[in-house]
């Protein structure tokens, strides 16, 4: 590996008799210009290796980072999911007030005209009021989601209110792309490519230690201009050089080269185990994700079409109320089950979208199938 350096000065020189000086203590000045230059020549693969050993480690860390913006941007989308979920579960919620402030007039005017007791208006003033019960503890939360959404895009708090304050679909991503995934997309994980880099770094590292128990030759040369007048100093008498080869040969270090040896040898076994670990780490945590991913989105469909059945009941048996043909006990079980089927499926759909961003996740993300 070659090198080259320059080098210039100014020296100011006194002389005494002892030290050859003419005529008792003298002063000069001298000035140098020049270059220096040396070669060592990689013979067992030193400089190779710590050049390898570099630039795995600036892979890694490069890794590192790309891990951290995936992560946040996964963070982004969870937030902004949870979000969308809580203002759905909202609107459905003034959805059901709606209905049961109807079912609450229906019933008083059945009481006035003497049809239904006034436990059936208990009843409905009841189940409405658990119902509106229920926004103060959704708003809240929306605000909390807002407040850290905000946070994670580098925002001050506010600042995305107006954007987000109007209800939004919950994310529905496309799952097609899942089947586009390529044997080796785990590899993509920065964390698994960054493991890997650093076991190819540790690897490298054990050369170098390696190396260094081995002697080294080099080459080196250094050309001057020397002069006591400035006025002579680039003139063809005041030039100077030396070159030659040199070998140095560890002999005796107290046993340090060995023991760096043994250490490097040693972190290279344990970043490789790390390796091995995150590696079967990663596989049980895709597995996870594609299992809760599709679990939840079956019972998401199950859920909507509870929703379907729920709706016709309420209708069937308002209607049935109505005639006086059920008891004001069967309306009040059909809202009711039709606010918790709407729930849970909102909520349910909120998830399904939060575990198949997961998914990705698990995959490393930042990568589109070949088909897009």
């Amino acid at each position: 590996v070659p090198s080259l350096n320059g080098n210039a000065g100014l020296f100011e020189t006194r002389l005494n008799d002892a030290s050859g000086g003419v005529d008792g203590s003298r002063d000069f000045r001298f000035s140098s210009v020049g270059l220096d230059a040396s070669w060592e020549i990689d013979l067992w693969g030193r400089i190779r290796k710590t050049v390898q050993a570099a630039d795995a480690s600036a892979q890694a860390s490069l890794e590192d980072f790309r891990g951290v913006k995936a992560s946040i941007a996964a963070q982004v989308v969870t937030r902004y999911v949870s979000l969308r979920e809580l203002q759905l579960r909202e609107t459905l919620a003034k959805e059901n007030i709606t209905r049961q402030q109807e079912t609450l007039e229906l019933t008083k005017g059945r009481f006035d005209a003497g049809l239904v007791p006034q436990l059936d208006v208990n009843q409905a003033k009841l189940n409405l009021a658990r119902t509106e019960a229920i926004l103060p503890q959704l708003q809240q939360q929306q605000a909390e989601t807002l407040r850290a959404l905000e946070i994670l895009v580098g925002q001050v708090p506010g600042a995305l209110a107006e954007t987000l304050s109007a209800s939004g679909e919950v994310p529905a991503p496309d799952p097609a792309t899942l089947q586009d995934l390529p044997a080796n997309v785990i590899r993509r994980r920065p964390d698994l490519r960054s493991a890997e880099q650093q076991v190819l770094a540790a690897a490298a590292r054990v050369g170098v230690a390696r190396a260094d128990l081995l002697p080294r030759i080099s080459l080196s040369g250094s050309f001057a201009w020397e002069a006591r007048d400035g006025g002579d100093m680039f003139s063809g008498d005041s030039l100077g050089y030396s070159i030659g080869p040199s070998l140095l040969l560890p002999l005796f270090q107290g046993g340090r080269l060995r023991s760096q040896l043994d250490a490097a040898q040693s972190r290279a076994v344990q970043a490789e185990l790390q390796y091995r670990q995150q590696v079967l780490e990663a596989l049980g945590e895709v597995e996870n994700a594609l299992t809760a991913y599709q679990q939840e989105k079956a019972r998401s469909e199950k859920l909507s079409a509870g929703v379907e059945a729920a709706q016709s009941t309420v209708v069937q048996v308002r209607s049935l109320y109505e005639n006086g043909l059920v008891t004001f006990l069967n309306v009040l079980d059909a809202e009711r089950n039709l606010a918790a089927v709407q729930d849970q499926a909102a909520a349910s759909l909120g998830q399904t979208s939060r575990n198949l961003a997961s998914v990705y996740r698990a995959f490393g993300g930042g990568w589109e199938s070949d088909t897009q």
